[in-house]
């Protein structure tokens, strides 16, 4: 049974709530999306990307530089001129469950900073062998 997004936000309530943010909420704060960072990725190390995911994509740049620093500056520099905008901005307005989140940036983070609200913040790393 489909539920209109009007009706659905209406039953949401934050302290029973558990948000997940994937890479698309970053884009309307010019954020890059998959496509621009495997683009970059393969412009800095001169390699094709196709057929292959993010991260096994950026194991083959940093494998082939053998310089994890000069990835990670390569990516980095698409990340300068990031700012949270719209909805994000309204995230600290509510007392969530949880917020869990698998981008690379710092948008949410700073939402809260910006409204000096306090955020726990775990982070984990991984790293395929």
């Amino acid at each position: 049974m489909a539920i209109s997004i009007t009706d659905l936000a209406s039953q949401v309530v934050p302290e029973q709530t558990v948000l997940f943010f994937g890479a698309g909420s970053s884009i309307p704060s010019k954020a890059p999306s998959v496509s621009q960072l495997m683009d970059a990725i393969a412009r800095e190390f001169k390699i094709s990307s196709d057929g292959y995911t993010l991260a096994e994509f950026s194991g083959i740049a940093e494998e082939k530089s053998k310089s994890r620093h000069r990835l990670i500056t390569a990516v980095r520099k698409l990340f300068t001129n990031i700012r949270p905008t719209g909805g994000l901005l309204n995230l600290p307005l509510y007392n969530w469950k949880g917020i869990f989140t698998t981008n690379y940036d710092r948008l949410i983070e700073e939402c809260y900073d910006k409204r000096e609200i306090e955020l726990k913040v775990y982070s984990q790393t991984l790293i395929s062998g």
